[in-house]
């Protein structure tokens, strides 16, 4: 059976797509090089420049030098700070495309469609079979009847493909081998010889066989019937069968006779004979032809009585009952296996959906420990920045002959970030989910079962078709 389509087909289709197009993780501040820092400045030779000139000895302030050295620091800080201000965006994102109320709202919205959508194939599923439970209950309460009236206590008497095939197989045996003896007596006069003759024994041989299959299946089963109108029908054909047969076979044997004899006006000369002496057959092979085509149909006649049941009509009640039980038990079976996939479709798809909010509040816990990670680390950076300072101005006063730590140090930039909600309020709208999910899957579970009952019912609520006291 095929996929259904789920009312939370278009809410679970979200659970596996990105939520946002940021990667997941953020560099590291890098580390300044000192070195290089000083290099980049050309710290070393504008002290020399500087002491060659005469230059004023520095003071607890600045020269232009130091300044741009602190310049170049918050040139980069600034940088950094940009990246920052970039990585906590994304964050901001990611804890925003979360959305725990959409998410817990559209649970709430379309979960409980589930078990709608299993109580309305429920009650389809019921409607159909009720109707064909009670065209069940009529067919039996036919076949009661039917042997009530006929005062039958036996079960019809039915025959399984297989063995219904071999009968078959054996008339159709019968009826070859009827028209290859045949055809080989008939041949003889035949002017066409065997062609000639198995045509003209074909012919014989289907009137011999379809007369005893008519007779065993008509008249033998008409015989037996209980209605004396019926039984005389009955032994009316059985009488006509008898002597259709042997008229049949005998008037075969006479034109076997004639046949090497005659080139036309053979049937008008078979006429003649059998109404002068039926019985004057001059040759033995004449006589065997008869035998075979009596015993032929009496075999056909045995085999056609064991097609069907023998009282007449008992078969096609029965046939009725098996074909309408039959249709009612494949039904139920389907709708069954088709309840039972629209219960584990949704028990799946609501694990899934259960799976999801948990996999979030882990997603969001990890999003507020890298954006924490990050915030430490810029702090860090910062703080190095202040420690680079006075390492480059310290490098830059000793290449000018002079000693001492500058009393500038830089700024701190303070950080603000957003709130991404409380905690403790998307913990609440999780556990809300949750229980929501549970409820359902709780729900879904009472209902397939009842749902199972329920069908199990319909067979005594409606009955097996067996006549009540007072009915």
């Amino acid at each position: 059976m095929g996929k259904r389509p789920s009312p939370l087909d278009r809410l679970l289709a979200t659970i596996n797509r990105p939520s946002h197009i940021y990667r997941p993780g953020t560099d590291a501040f890098p580390d300044i090089d000192i070195g290089k820092a000083a290099r980049e400045l050309n710290l070393d030779e504008r002290a020399k420049a500087r002491v060659e000139a005469n230059a004023p000895p520095l003071g607890s302030g600045l020269d232009d030098v130091e300044a741009e050295i602190v310049e170049y620091l918050e040139a980069d800080r600034k940088q950094q700070y940009h990246q920052l201000e970039d990585a906590l965006q994304s964050y901001a994102h990611r804890v925003a495309s979360l959305d725990f109320h959409g998410r817990v709202t559209a649970i709430h919205q379309t979960v409980p469609d589930c078990v709608t959508d299993l109580l309305t194939e429920l009650a389809s599923g019921t409607d159909i079979l009720s109707r064909l439970r009670r065209g069940l209950v009529e067919h039996e309460a036919e076949l009661i009847k039917f042997k009530s009236d006929n005062r039958l206590t036996r079960p019809a008497r039915t025959s399984s493909p297989a063995h219904k095939f071999l009968k078959w197989s054996f008339l159709f045996l019968i009826l070859a081998i009827e028209c290859a003896l045949n055809g080989s007596f008939l041949a003889k006069g035949n002017s066409l010889g065997w062609v000639g003759g198995i045509t003209e024994a074909l012919s014989f041989a289907v009137l011999n066989v379809g007369a005893a299959l008519f007779a065993a299946t008509i008249g033998a089963r008409l015989l037996i019937h209980r209605m004396f109108g019926l039984k005389l029908v009955g032994v009316l054909v059985l009488a006509a069968w008898v002597a259709f047969a042997l008229l049949l076979n005998l008037a075969l044997a006479h034109y076997r006779e004639i046949s090497t004899s005659l080139v036309a006006g053979g049937g008008h000369e078979v006429v003649e004979r059998m109404r002068m002496g039926p019985f004057d057959l001059s040759e033995l092979q004449s006589w065997v032809l008869f035998g075979i085509g009596v015993l032929f149909a009496i075999a056909a006649f045995a085999d056609g009585l064991l097609l069907f049941d023998p009282y007449w009509g008992y078969g096609s009640v029965d046939r009725r009952v098996q074909a309408a039980s039959e249709a009612y038990r494949k039904r139920k079976a389907w709708l069954v296996g088709e309840l039972h996939a629209i219960y584990q479709d949704y028990s799946e798809q609501i694990r899934s959906l259960g799976s999801d909010l948990s996999a979030r509040l882990g997603e969001y816990d990890r999003i507020l420990a890298g954006r924490a990670r990050l915030l430490e680390l810029f702090q860090v950076y910062q703080n190095q920045l202040d420690t680079v300072l006075r390492a480059l101005v310290r490098r830059y006063r000793v290449a000018r002959g002079e000693a001492g730590d500058p009393v500038h140090a830089l700024s701190q930039i303070k950080v603000r970030v957003e709130e991404t909600g409380n905690r403790a309020d998307i913990e609440k709208q999780v556990a809300a989910g949750h229980e929501v999910l549970r409820a359902q899957t709780e729900h879904l579970h009472k209902e397939y079962h009842a749902g199972l009952a329920r069908y199990d019912q319909i067979d005594t609520l409606i009955g097996d078709g067996r006549p009540r006291n007072g009915a």
